[in-house]
């Protein structure tokens, strides 16, 4: 699990940095913020992270004991929830999200587009195929036995 503070921002770059790069103008650096999708609730929104852990009024700086209090409220119930699952699934589901980090709506989107595609244009293949002749039907005839002589 992956727990991130209310008021924390968590990217590779800070925002005048990337400002600096696309833009060549630090000054632009709260539009880089807001593409950088830095902050907690950005992060829970893209499903990088598990949980917010709230910070006091005016931010962790300004009452440390209650941060740290809220900290360790979050690793203890988060502990009790892990000890009832078993290893298997926990292994499993860190494998899901990970393998699942980059995937947008996008690429969910283009997977059931794809395979709806995939179904019209078997239909449409079947519409247009010329119909099946169906096999005579066997005549009847009359069949004579067959006598050898000795």
């Amino acid at each position: 699990r992956l727990a991130m503070l209310e008021f924390a921002y968590y990217s590779v770059i800070s925002p005048e940095g990337c400002a600096a790069i696309l833009w060549r103008d630090g000054s632009q650096a709260p539009d880089a913020a807001e593409a950088l999708k830095l902050t907690s609730k950005d992060l829970l929104k893209l499903g990088l992270i598990d949980t917010i852990i709230p910070e006091p009024l005016g931010g962790a700086h300004s009452n440390v004991h209650d941060t740290v209090f809220n900290v360790e409220k979050y690793i203890v119930k988060t502990l009790r929830d892990l000890k009832r699952t078993k290893l298997d699934n926990l292994l499993e589901n860190r494998y899901r999200k990970l393998r699942s980090i980059g995937s947008t709506d996008a690429d969910k989107l283009r997977r059931k587009t794809q395979a709806a595609a995939e179904r019209i244009k078997a239909a449409m293949e079947a519409i247009h195929k010329p119909p099946r002749k169906p096999a005579p039907k066997p005549v009847p005839t009359k069949s004579k036995p067959v006598t050898t002589k000795v």
